[in-house]
């Protein structure tokens, strides 16, 4: 089987008629500089049935596409604040979608998709989407569940990683694994689907 061939990400290519839209010249701040970084982290490929047309160039990894608080802070110099404000932008305006979020759960990545909503902007046909605020999860909110566990004795051990990240069905599971005070391991799984969080079940 041939592998997929993506192309050098040493070129941005931009739509004329994005950049003269009505929705790009409502963007303000960072929101600019934070949909080239996005663009960056996008990798091309050329489609089966247009082999040797350039034009033809799509997305192999939208929907899956990963820039998170810290990088943009430590690579970029952007701030928390100024990126949530960027984010929020790009989503309002049409530019970027999110495609899964677990609402801050830790070292859980959020997905992201280059959109072309921005192409309705300001019609009756445009999809409006925002940006899930954080809501309690299985995550170490205060308040939460797993907050009050963590803060009952220093000893406690909690282990989060995502699995069973099925895509088709839009429903994910995040894995919480943990020691108890009494020394015994227990295993829960949270399912997350759209952007609400479901019953835990025992694992």
């Amino acid at each position: 089987m041939e592998k997929t061939r993506y192309s050098k990400n040493t070129v941005i290519v931009l739509e004329q008629k994005m950049l003269k839209s009505k929705a790009w010249l409502k963007l303000t701040g960072a929101s600019t500089q934070v949909f080239m970084i996005f663009r960056t982290k996008c990798k091309m490929v050329k489609p089966q049935s247009k082999p040797n047309k350039h034009s033809g160039m799509v997305i192999a990894n939208n929907g899956e596409i990963v820039f998170t608080y810290d990088e943009a802070l430590e690579k970029y110099g952007i701030k928390k604040d100024r990126f949530t404000r960027a984010l929020d932008q790009l989503i309002k305006y049409g530019f970027i979608d999110i495609c899964f979020t677990t609402n801050g759960l830790h070292k859980v990545e959020t997905l992201y998709a280059i959109s072309s909503r921005w192409k309705d902007w300001g019609k009756s046909t445009f999809i409006v989407k925002k940006r899930v605020k954080r809501e309690h999860g299985p995550g170490f909110k205060k308040g939460n569940e797993l907050w009050k566990l963590r803060k009952q004795t220093q000893q406690v051990k909690t282990r989060i990683e995502p699995c069973a990240q099925t895509r088709e069905t839009g429903v994910y599971e995040i894995k919480v694994m943990r020691t108890n005070t009494h020394g015994e391991k227990e295993t829960k799984l949270f399912k997350f689907s759209g952007d609400k969080w479901l019953d835990k079940k025992v694992a």
